[in-house]
């Protein structure tokens, strides 16, 4: 049906672009955020659990960084 991002990760279905490793995703290691409710509520729990993902995709890359790579 042409779901992505948020919409087919509240669904169940572990879909992440940058999973294929573009950009500095490559040197990261992180797990797509996902609900298996399927509506706005799981959306949302999507969405929120994206932002600790990023959070910690930061960190990641800057002890990285500060390390010397």
């Amino acid at each position: 049906m042409g779901m992505v991002g948020p919409m087919i990760r509240a669904s169940g279905i572990p879909s992440d672009i940058r999973q294929i490793g573009y950009a500095a995703y490559k040197h990261v290691q992180f797990e797509p955020v996902i609900a298996q409710t399927g509506d706005c509520y799981g959306r949302c729990v999507v969405r929120v659990g994206e932002i600790f993902e990023s959070i910690n995709i930061v960190r990641q890359l800057v002890e990285r960084h500060l390390r010397g790579r």
